[in-house]
């Protein structure tokens, strides 16, 4: 565990770049908390807003539909919603269990966000498709 911390502490996760880092921390994120993260993904669902807070979820690996992460933002991007992607730049929280809807447990990456930022909204990247199409 110590290791591992003083690796995944002092360096940016980056997607496209260290994918091996964030399977590590997707499977075992309580070993990672206090470890800076930078990632992108896409986010899941339109986010929830309590208060100040909000809180939404992302795949870090919309690609593939995996690594499960839960952000949650004092200050999140105006607009932000389902099929946006976004960039995440903060601190893991830890893992986060739960139920889905077939009663089978989940587990995601918990992060504080410093950062959130839209790269391309799900509208854009329609406007892409049909322009390939």
């Amino acid at each position: 565990q110590g290791s591992s911390n003083a690796v995944l502490g002092t360096c940016y996760i980056l997607l496209a770049a260290i994918k091996s880092n964030y399977a590590e921390l997707a499977t075992d994120p309580n070993s990672f908390r206090g470890a800076s993260v930078n990632i992108e993904g896409r986010v899941l669902r339109n986010p929830e807003v309590r208060g100040n807070k909000t809180s939404f979820q992302m795949f870090a690996d919309p690609e593939n539909s995996e690594w499960n992460t839960i952000v949650h933002a004092d200050a999140a991007p105006s607009g932000l919603q389902s099929g946006d992607h976004v960039r995440v730049k903060g601190t893991v929280r830890g893992a986060r269990e739960g139920e889905n809807a077939f009663g089978g447990t989940v587990r995601a990456v918990e992060v504080d966000a410093d950062s959130v930022e839209i790269t391309e909204t799900e509208a854009e990247r329609k406007s892409k498709r049909r322009g390939k199409a």
